[in-house]
């Protein structure tokens, strides 16, 4: 089938990008954890930022946590590609930061947060 109306070949390529979209970000939620569900001990956090420099995110995860007394260890991800791929396969989240406690991905920032507002952290 040709389709020779540039205005309808147009609309089909945002349509069919639009639903390919819509598909991949189903499939990465598949992999978001639900942090309601999930009760952390409250000694001997292990706590692991996955950051990159000048993420305002990044940076309220920290000061959450040193605020919280609670120790963590960064990562710099700003100029690591291959790293960064890496997590985007393991987590399905794309933006940073990540969270690992006790080697258990969490999510990000806003994640971090439901647990202190839920007195898990």
């Amino acid at each position: 089938m040709k389709i020779t109306n540039k205005p309808l070949n147009i609309a089909l390529v945002i349509i069919t990008i639009t639903v390919l979209f819509f598909i991949i970000s189903k499939l990465l939620n598949n992999n978001v954890h639900n942090v309601s569900e999930q009760i952390l001990p409250k000694e001997n956090l292990k706590v692991l930022l996955y950051i990159k420099n000048g993420c305002s995110y990044c940076n309220m995860a920290k000061e959450l946590l040193t605020e919280n007394r609670i120790t963590y260890e960064t990562v710099d991800l700003s100029f690591d590609l291959d790293l960064q791929k890496k997590l985007v396969a393991k987590t399905g989240q794309v933006t940073v930061p990540y969270v690992f406690i006790n080697n258990k991905f969490i999510g990000g920032y806003s994640n971090l947060l439901t647990l202190k507002k839920q007195n898990k952290l």
